[in-house]
């Protein structure tokens, strides 16, 4: 269900920002995690690579996770990943 709170992309980007720093991860990780829940979203078979993923990334522990997919969070990855995916090009732009 989609409220009607304005959705502020700035602070979505700083604080992906902020997860990358405290966790060393690179935008690039965070993009293939939420090609990954796009991939789960899609199909449920999927699901106990991403967990794997998800825990080998330092991003949760394995009793994070129930046996019920939670799409919500997957949403939430899948947007994260196209956030970092954007925040990756536009360094990599600046950079040539």
């Amino acid at each position: 269900m989609i409220n009607n709170q304005e959705i502020d992309i700035e602070d979505i980007k700083q604080k992906l920002v902020d997860a990358m720093q405290s966790t060393g991860l690179s935008a690039e990780v965070f993009g293939y995690l939420g090609e990954m829940a796009d991939d789960v979203i899609r199909d449920k078979t999927l699901c106990p690579k991403f967990v794997t993923e998800m825990v080998i990334n330092g991003l949760a522990e394995r009793d994070d996770f129930s046996k019920n997919i939670d799409y919500q969070a997957l949403v939430v990855f899948s947007t994260l990943g196209k956030v970092a995916k954007t925040l990756d090009a536009q360094n990599t732009q600046e950079r040539t």
